[in-house]
């Protein structure tokens, strides 16, 4: 479900917001402005599922749904956000209009900078499988894994993604 004021929102703006831990923002996508040298977002919401959903096989667009590594130990939760960037290249985009995709992966980059923990290309939505992005994170983080990855909606263990959990037993 697209939130209309976050949408009005710039792009750095709303990545702010998704990246907050309180936020039930999880998720913004974004296309190359009239302009042609600004983004603007196109759409926003919270689960992965909608996240997908969203983007369009027409257009060539850009996006970043903050993911929540949780570590569940004793009685302490600790909660590290890891947003996974999305560059998206609709398969039914015309070839000259699939030169965006560079111009506008320059300017996103720039927006979100290096805090995107997993970086994905995508032509349909079949390239976006939550569970093989939960293992992409896992991949790229330290030796300590988090109990779960939170997509908002789906939470996904260690386990679930086939993950070794040996000598993480607390």
């Amino acid at each position: 479900m697209s939130d209309q004021a976050a949408v009005d929102q710039p792009v750095a703006e709303v990545f702010e917001t998704i990246m907050k831990q309180d936020s039930s923002t999880r998720w913004f996508i974004c296309k190359l402005g009239a302009d042609k040298k600004s983004l603007v977002t196109t759409a926003t919401g919270s689960s992965w599922s909608e996240f997908v959903d969203s983007f369009d096989d027409a257009e060539v667009m850009w996006g970043c749904f903050s993911v929540h590594g949780v570590d569940e130990r004793r009685n302490v939760v600790s909660v590290r956000t890891k947003p996974v960037g999305v560059s998206w290249v609709g398969s039914s985009v015309p070839p000259m209009k699939r030169m965006q995709a560079m111009q506008g992966s320059k300017i996103f980059n720039d927006t979100v900078g290096g805090a995107v923990a997993v970086r994905l290309s995508a032509t349909e939505k079949g390239d976006l499988d939550m569970k093989d992005t939960a293992i992409k994170i896992a991949d790229c983080g330290g030796a300590h894994k988090p109990s779960h990855y939170d997509f908002s909606d789906v939470k996904l263990s260690l386990a679930d993604i086939g993950k070794s959990v040996a000598g993480d037993g607390f």
